[in-house]
């Protein structure tokens, strides 16, 4: 049923989709795959808030599975919940270390959140150890870069417009000091030579 689900997900028939895993999870609630599949369904739906109980109930059902933890690192995300995704993401990278996605979206993570440290390194981690991730990993360090330049141009713009006026200020200082100023032949009467 996962499988049908998540093929019924993939033609755009997304109620369908969730109406198969739910079934899936309402006919197996032991079975932690059907409540992982449901959780990342309501995810791509645009539910997170169901989708983190769904989450919850895979990991509790099996909280060594390192995929549990990505997804519920990925519902924190899309709840803007930054702390408690890189929680799940280390778990995950504990469990197994070759994580591909949760090295992904750790970094990802950490690019939301206006972090620099390692995110870089955690794209081209995640490309290397799954080669399929190779592009999504090439786009996030777009991103990344993309990101990091335009907060540069914006520093550098302001700037340019902070000196542009210190510039001025000193400049019209300079021609009121100079207009105010007297001349030899106002304060003597006689002409300069």
């Amino acid at each position: 049923q996962r499988i049908y689900a998540f093929a019924l997900n993939g033609q755009g028939r997304t109620a369908e989709a969730l109406q198969v895993a739910w079934r899936s999870v309402t006919e197996h609630p032991q079975v932690y795959l059907a409540h992982h599949a449901y959780a990342r369904l309501l995810l791509s739906a645009g539910q997170p808030q169901q989708a983190l109980t769904a989450a919850n109930e895979a990991l509790r059902l099996n909280p060594a599975a390192a995929d549990n933890w990505v997804l519920r690192g990925d519902v924190y995300r899309a709840l803007n919940w930054w702390d408690p995704a890189e929680a799940d993401y280390r778990e995950a990278l504990r469990l197994q270390p070759d994580n591909a996605a949760a090295l992904n979206n750790l970094a990802a993570n950490r690019l939301q959140r206006g972090g620099t440290r390692g995110v870089i390194d955690g794209f081209v981690g995640a490309g290397r150890l799954d080669p399929e991730a190779a592009e999504v990993a090439h786009y996030n360090i777009g991103a990344a870069l993309t990101k990091w330049l335009r907060l540069a141009n914006t520093c550098v713009i302001f700037l340019f417009v902070v000196l542009s006026t210190v510039v001025y200020g000193i400049r019209t200082a300079i021609s009121a000091y100079r207009i105010d100023r007297p001349t030899a032949t106002e304060i003597t009467g006689v002409p300069a030579e």
